[in-house]
């Protein structure tokens, strides 16, 4: 079966292009023939995948369309759209995506996608609800709970999974990190606009626990152009400039704490058994942490610092890590039901 893996893979964005990874080696695995649209070439010939630029072409060519993973159950940002290219792109990639399949009958299906701060079907920007509602969509996974009824609200068949990179450590074949935190090794990765927060971090890690070795990174490609995330600017840690998703996989299994505001940064972490806290991050992330009753413990408000500085950070630590031991191992087997749930639709 020829496949069009098709996603969030323009941005040259961590999470959204180790899922593509992923589930692209997973089909090939199976004897599927997958093309992925838009990924990035620093991602795909490092990988040996075959991309795909033009959304026509591929989706005639494929027999089935999947969107691997991401927070595709998204609201219109008509501020955002009106004043900036970047969204404007992005919706019309999936009005594309629409007219190719309806100009050539192809079917679509889903996996792992999950929403991001809505409460009903009729929040989705209309740009992605047309899709969802189309005779040609099949169903498929969501990676969170509250997912199943927005989406069977309009009749789309949608199954409750956790998130396919809850799993990635297992997917990939990989022990659990070696951890400890008597010199812990801290990741952090942070939007520019929590840099305050970042130096307070920082500054008390230096206080409280200076051998920890503090590293600063990125998590998009350099020839994203996005240039969001903060560098850090104090003595003692040193930056690591991100140059692709499985060098940057590979650096989170060395650390023993990450810190950041991106979802996928995190849940890979935990697949690890690593601890994760998030600072400010969006609503997947809040929605995402509380279903694994996590999010008293891995969610900071951005001004909320009391919250970390004034509590003992390493028994905070020891408290996720003591969690994470106990729900990642049966977690992670469960995530690899997305993969069953392909076959059951599309491709056996």
């Amino acid at each position: 079966m020829k496949i069009l893996l098709w996603g969030a893979y323009q941005q040259g964005n961590f999470g959204d292009d180790l899922m593509a990874i992923l589930f692209a080696k997973k089909f090939s695995q199976a004897g599927h023939t997958v093309e992925v649209f838009g990924l990035q070439e620093t991602e795909a010939s490092l990988n040996g995948l075959v991309v795909c630029n033009d959304i026509y072409s591929g989706v005639k060519n494929a027999d089935v369309v999947v969107l691997g993973g991401g927070a595709v159950l998204k609201e219109a940002q008509i501020a955002r759209i009106l004043l900036k290219a970047a969204p404007r792109k992005i919706e019309a990639r999936y009005i594309s995506l629409f007219r190719a399949i309806s100009r050539y009958g192809t079917p679509v299906c889903f996996t792992s996608i999950g929403s991001d701060g809505i409460s009903s079907f009729s929040d989705v920007a209309w740009t992605r609800r047309r899709l969802f509602t189309s005779p040609l969509m099949l169903g498929g996974t969501v990676r969170l709970m509250k997912d199943v009824e927005i989406l069977g609200s309009k009749s789309v068949g949608a199954e409750f999974i956790p998130d396919v990179l809850i799993g990635a450590a297992h997917h990939f074949g990989h022990e659990p990190a070696k951890w400890g935190f008597q010199r812990p090794k801290i990741l952090l990765n942070l939007h520019q606009r929590h840099a305050s927060f970042g130096r307070s971090f920082v500054s008390y890690l230096h206080r409280h626990l200076p051998d920890a070795k503090i590293v600063i990174s990125n998590s998009h490609l350099p020839s994203s152009g996005l240039s969001y995330e903060w560098k850090g600017d104090l003595s003692g840690e040193l930056y690591t400039p991100y140059k692709d998703c499985l060098e940057f996989r590979d650096l989170i299994r060395t650390v023993d704490f990450v810190v950041s505001s991106k979802l996928h940064i995190g849940l890979t972490a935990m697949s690890y058994g690593i601890p994760f806290m998030s600072v400010g991050g969006r609503g997947k992330v809040r929605d995402q942490l509380h279903q694994l009753d996590l999010q008293s413990e891995c969610y900071v408000a951005p001004d909320d610092c009391a919250s970390v500085f004034e509590a003992d950070f390493s028994q905070r630590a020891y408290r996720i890590k003591e969690r994470l031991d106990q729900i990642v191992p049966s977690l992670a087997v469960i995530s690899s039901g997305h993969f069953d749930v392909l076959d059951r639709l599309v491709l056996s």
